[in-house]
């Protein structure tokens, strides 16, 4: 008996896909919902060996190559790895693969790929690895290892999104864990965490760029002018130009983004095919794995880059999306998009009901790993394209055929020619150009493209290529300039018109293939730029080629080699750096006469981060009058315990007497700062002062308290005397929670009783939640005077929005919650079949929507959906379609059973007591950056003054429904399992 249940626990565990009742191919198919005028067929599925498809490219013979992972995340560890990849051919024309051949299997789980140099390169684990067929079998029978060295921290994250751009570069991305050292012949290559590739075969370069789009990029699409794109694995998809700068440090991530979509979503590709109607060419489609569907994205140009809709660009803002195809099949999940020869989409399906690694264990028996489809879309009523013929043409023959409308045909084209006789195809190309004189600018383009594929220098091509009218022919020119810095004679020359050219576009490529030389003089080739109109994206060019170009520029400047004909240019250059021992530079050019107030007030920022207690006072007796350079000075005096020489009491004090109300504010954290005893006066004069504006009353407080030690008697007055002005009253309870927290936690509860809104409370609590032993405080004194229900809903709305667990809170106002609440229960698995079952049966998603905005849970202040509401937690617009219902139970009642990638919190004890907790930003060897839960805000705390650090877990405390009956906790599951992230 024990035998055979262990088989029968065995056959279990071994064979996934028997826990999950899975869809015909047929049922799959009627699940979908396309837009009006599409239909869809399957061209390939499980019957022809496709099984957890991750990607596909076409080869030149109009044969579909499908690489499939069934072995991810994780190997059994009886198991051998056997992923493949196989090749699909419809010879028949019908729209349905009839031919499939395995390529290459015993591959261990192989994220992308890319067709060329007479092979296939294949990304798996730490390899990039070239496999060929030397006898024409379809078999690969040699594999060459390219680079070794990539980072695999993580397999959802390896080596991916191959794609080649039209100059033969090999564009592919690693994801937010991996760690890369790669040796090549050119040194070895590191890129530390998520970023972007782009390896150039034929010299054997390989270059990282960091931070290039998201924590984790997924997907290139490429324009056709040869514009890049990238898209997270997240909602942002980017310009990639801009970022695409060596030794950057992620300076430029963000700042590129063009779009968004809803929520989650993976791969780009451009619709540009005649089969499909014009409403639809040039617009993105976009992979929905998380919310099962296809978005739709228009895409337009915009200043030096791109914008996702005519309204899209106010910064980031959300862009407006179709859903160009749907599924209600919970297994549904595109990975990959791409266009076929025939001009129809097709479609990768992962075929999986559980996506991605946090949401269960690497071997639950519900994933899937035996099957998979390739979807099939057409434009009903339109002729589809006949396959062209490519093979056995000579070269001339295929040079000809770049002139195809077709953009399919154009890039079988390219990857046939890449492998041709490099003499043949330069002879052939300038026979095709000088063959008809009317020869089009798009025409010049593709061929500077084509013999750039071989690495083959052409320098009268490049010049006519960068005087074409059409503007996005010089922009490509120019990023060829880059490419081929180390072989012409004079590239900076031809940047140097770049750079003044009329088009924003044709600037922004000149800045970053200026950033390829290895010139210090092309430093001052790029800041000529700012003597045009800077845009976001150019701007975002500026800063990285700044911050990575350092290397060759600040040795050249400190040796008095880099001599600035505009001084607005060195100020830039200083400000934007970030650079170190530049402080004589920086002296120097504040003293210039032809350097502009606002252009002075930036350096004299710089100068206060890096500078001496002369420098500061310099800066303080010339800047005072602008705000932010008196936050500069707090700053340093904060992070670096410095602060101006002399006598500061009498400036400071008439800054705080006769400036406006920012002058006035900044002056008075720097009296508190700079610890001046003589201003404590004025400080509490002001702070009592009912006439003066609340903000400066505010700053006053907070001086105030820094200033006198014996503080106490005059805040716990001032919180009684101020009882119409909550924020002054906050302020003084936050003050007095430094210097006596029990008097602190007793107005704090008489504050709380009186008639608060949500935002005043989580004001007046998040100063005890932010010191040791605050919480205990405060609990003592609510239960002294115990609190009405809507006093304990509201505490507890604040404890949640900045994820503290308080025992001793909960011990206080739990008691005086809905005598029917839920409560805290015991993790049972039973128990939360039959709350799922319940909540599928009869929630109510509208009720349950008013639960999740309630004061009590306070979700929104964390979690955003759609375009509403915070930042600090997970995305949850579509969480019902990526989460099912028993993990979402399980992410509410019990947070810490499942953190969400990104999501491990931090929580931070500093020497003074205060406590910060949140996600950390960034690190060093002596300061911490960390985005505060309670604000969202970035705070910076020095490692010397931290007493304690805590890692891990969930900013979600647990008992979050503590306060909710059953009926509303069903209702709110109902609802989060309702969110799909399709726009209503």
């Amino acid at each position: 008996m024990k035998k055979n249940l262990f088989a029968l626990l065995l056959l279990t565990v071994c064979n996934p896909v028997m826990a999950v009742p899975l869809e015909t191919v047929e049922r799959e198919q009627a699940s979908f919902t396309l837009a009006a005028g599409y239909e869809i067929n399957c061209f390939a599925s499980e019957k022809d060996g496709i099984a957890n498809p991750v990607a596909m490219r076409w080869d030149a013979r109009g044969r579909l190559w499908v690489l499939c992972a069934q072995s991810y995340p994780q190997l059994f560890p009886s198991h051998s790895a056997n992923d493949n990849l196989i090749i699909l051919e419809d010879s028949d024309g019908d729209g349905v693969a009839d031919k499939s051949t395995v390529f290459v299997d015993g591959l261990n789980m192989p994220m992308g790929l890319a067709l060329g140099d007479g092979g296939v390169y294949i990304g798996e684990g730490t390899d990039l690895i070239h496999l060929r067929d030397t006898d024409g079998d379809d078999k690969a029978d040699t594999r060459r290892v390219v680079f070794t060295g990539f980072g695999t921290g993580d397999t959802h994250q390896n080596l991916n999104s191959f794609t080649w751009t039209p100059g033969g570069e090999l564009l592919f991305c690693q994801g937010l864990h991996c760690f890369s050292r790669v040796e090549t012949p050119w040194g070895i290559k590191r890129l530390d965490e998520d970023g972007s590739w782009r390896f150039r075969p034929k010299r054997l370069q390989l270059h990282g760029y960091n931070g290039t789009s998201g924590a984790n990029p997924w997907g290139f699409a490429i324009g056709n002018w040869g514009e890049p794109f990238i898209k997270s694995n997240g909602p942002e998809i980017d310009e990639l130009i801009p970022v695409l700068v060596q030794n950057a440090r992620r300076v430029g991530q963000g700042r590129n983004t063009i779009g968004r979509t809803p929520t989650k979503t993976m791969i780009a590709e451009i619709v540009d095919s005649p089969h499909f109607p014009d409403n639809i060419q040039g617009n993105f489609l976009i992979a929905g794995f998380k919310t099962r569907t296809i978005e739709r994205m228009p895409l337009e140009p915009h200043g030096s880059g791109h914008r996702t809709t005519t309204d899209a660009t106010r910064g980031n803002g959300p862009t407006t999306v179709e859903a160009f195809l749907a599924s209600s099949d919970e297994s549904f999940r595109p990975v990959d998009i791409q266009t076929g020869p025939d001009g129809a989409i097709y479609i990768s399906d992962w075929y999986n009901p559980v996506i991605t690694h946090y949401q269960r264990s690497y071997r639950h028996p519900d994933r899937d790993a035996e099957h998979g489809r390739i979807w099939r879309v057409t434009a009903k009523g339109r002729p589809l394209l006949k396959k062209p013929t490519l093979t056995g043409l000579s070269t001339p023959q295929l040079v000809k055929r770049l002139e195809s409308t077709v953009r399919w045909e154009r890039r079988m084209v390219r990857q046939i020619l890449r492998d041709v006789d490099t003499d043949d195809l330069v002879a052939s190309v300038h026979a095709w150009l000088q063959a008809d004189e009317r020869i089009g600018d798009h025409e010049i383009f593709k061929a500077l493209s084509v013999l750039e594929s071989k690495e083959h220098v052409d320098e009268a091509l490049l010049r006519r290529l960068l005087s074409v009218k059409d503007h996005r022919g010089r922009a490509y020119a120019a990023r060829v300039v880059g490419r081929w810095s180390d072989r012409l004679e004079d590239p900076l020359a031809l940047l140097q018109t770049c750079v003044q050219d009329e088009h924003p576009r044709v600037r922004l490529e000149a800045i970053v293939a200026a950033s390829d030389s290895q010139d210090p003089q092309a430093i001052k080739v790029i800041l000529q730029s700012l003597d045009k109109p800077v845009d976001r994206f150019i701007q975002t060019a500026l800063t990285c080629t700044v911050v990575g170009f350092q290397d060759r520029w600040k040795p050249a400047l400190l040796k008095g080699e880099l001599n600035f004909e505009n001084p607005q240019h060195l100020a830039f250059l200083l400000k934007t750096s970030g650079a170190t021992g530049i402080g004589d530079q920086v002296r120097k050019l504040i003293d210039s006469a032809e350097l502009d107030q606002a252009g002075k007030d930036g350096l004299r920022m710089v100068l206060a981060g890096i500078g001496n207690a002369a420098d500061l006072r310099r800066i303080f007796d010339s800047g005072a009058k602008n705000p932010d350079v008196l936050a500069a000075l707090d700053a340093a005096a904060r992070t670096r315990q410095i602060k101006p020489s002399g006598s500061l009491g009498p400036p400071l004090l008439r800054l705080i007497e006769e400036g406006d109300i920012p002058l006035r504010i900044e002056a008075l954290h720097l009296a508190a700062s700079w610890q001046l005893g003589e201003l404590v006066k004025p400080a509490g004069q002001i702070m009592n002062n009912p006439k003066e504006s609340v903000e400066v009353r505010v700053a006053a407080v907070a001086a105030f308290a820094r200033l006198d030690g014996q503080a106490t008697t005059a805040l716990t007055k001032l919180f009684q005397t101020t009882n119409k002005v909550a924020a002054v009253q906050v302020a003084a309870v936050e003050a007095l929670a430094v210097s006596d927290t029990k008097i602190a936690a007793r107005c704090a509860v008489e504050f709380l009783h009186a008639d608060r809104d949500q935002d005043s409370v989580r004001a007046m609590v998040i100063p005890f939640l932010g010191r040791r032993k605050g919480d205990e405080m405060l609990a003592a004194a609510l239960a002294s005077n115990p609190p009405s229900k809507n006093v304990a809903l509201s505490v507890r709305g604040a404890l949640i929005a900045v994820g503290r667990h308080s025992p001793a809170l909960d011990k206080v106002l739990v008691p005086s919650l809905s005598e029917d609440a839920v409560g805290m229960p015991t993790y049972n698995r039973d128990y939360v079949a039959n709350l799922a079952k319940d909540a599928a049966e009869h929630g109510d998603a509208a009720n349950g929507a008013k639960v999740y905005m309630s004061a009590a849970l306070n979700c929104v202040a964390c979690h955003r959906i759609d375009s509403s509401g915070g930042v600090v937690g997970p995305d949850l617009t579509g969480v019902g379609a990526g989460m099912r219902s028993d993990m979402i139970i399980e992410s509410i009642l019990w947070p810490e059973r499942q953190v969400k990638e990104g999501y491990i919190s931090t929580t931070l004890v500093s020497d003074d007591g205060r406590i910060v907790s949140g996600y950390i930003h960034s690190e060093d060897d002596r300061k911490i950056v960390i985005r505060n839960v309670a604000d969202g805000t970035l705070k910076t705390l020095q490692k010397n003054n931290l007493e304690g650090r805590r890692d891990g877990g969930s900013l979600m405390p647990p008992g979050i429904t503590a306060s909710l009956d059953s009926t509303e906790l069903r209702d709110l599951i109902k609802y989060l399992t309702s969110l799909n992230g399709l726009l209503k």
